[in-house]
């Protein structure tokens, strides 16, 4: 008994491993920092290995603000002259779901 319960276990975990390996959407973005105070332009660059669609995104800006669900959105910080952990989640539509996690430097323009 002892010896199936492993087995299944191991089964688990390798079809776990093999479901997660095989998500097609992939997170990615880049930024552009703008001439207006701490206005920072975000361009979505996520993209499908395989079939179907990106359905949704979410963006923390990591400054505490409200998440934003547009694919490329622009974020105004309040304080430049920080790096700020921006986080974007996307998901596709076969629910499968990827994140990417970028440290953004928003200088201050004199």
């Amino acid at each position: 008994m002892m010896k199936f319960r492993g087995l299944l276990f191991f089964l688990l975990i390798s079809l776990s491993s093999l479901l997660k390996a095989q998500c097609p959407v992939v997170a990615d973005f880049t930024w552009d920092r703008m001439c207006v105070n701490g206005m920072v332009d975000f361009t979505d660059a996520s993209f499908l290995t395989g079939p179907g669609q990106i359905v949704s995104y979410e963006w923390d800006f990591g400054d505490g603000s409200p998440t934003n669900n547009t694919p490329n959105p622009n974020h105004n910080y309040a304080m430049p002259g920080m790096s700020y952990n921006v986080q974007l989640i996307v998901c596709d539509s076969s629910g499968c779901c990827d994140t990417i996690v970028q440290s953004v430097f928003v200088d201050m323009f004199q």
